[in-house]
């Protein structure tokens, strides 16, 4: 195997099923989750905040209507506050997040990260 990689996953995502595909070309041995199903627990969301591969910014989806409607825009969250949202709705967070053994990232924009994978960058 090239690497293992665990994928949180939204199927109805164009971005996040491009991801996945170029992962699996790329010769990755892949976890898939589906987030909002199975939204990472806070201390995952706190080891991404740690790792400096993720940010509060990052990590919320700025485009997700329910972004808005909270009033989250322009609103600077802690890490705590982020946890909460995400556990309470997972919409919010954006996709897909890659971990592997040694980093984490937001795998946007998809063409640049796409780019990575192909380098063996990740």
């Amino acid at each position: 195997m090239n690497g293992k990689v665990t994928i949180w996953h939204n199927n109805k995502c164009s971005t996040s099923r491009k991801i996945l595909e170029a992962l699996k070309a790329s010769g990755y041995e892949i976890k898939v989750i589906d987030y909002l199903k199975t939204p990472p627990s806070p201390e995952k969301i706190r080891h991404w905040l740690a790792s400096g591969g993720v940010s509060v910014k990052t990590l919320l989806r700025k485009k997700e209507s329910l972004y808005k409607e909270l009033g989250l825009d322009g609103n600077s969250l802690l890490g705590e506050e982020l946890i909460t949202l995400i556990q309470k709705y997972p919409v919010l967070m954006e996709r897909p997040v890659i971990e592997t053994e040694s980093s984490v990232f937001v795998a946007r924009p998809a063409d640049e990260f796409i780019g990575r994978i192909n380098e063996r960058k990740i």
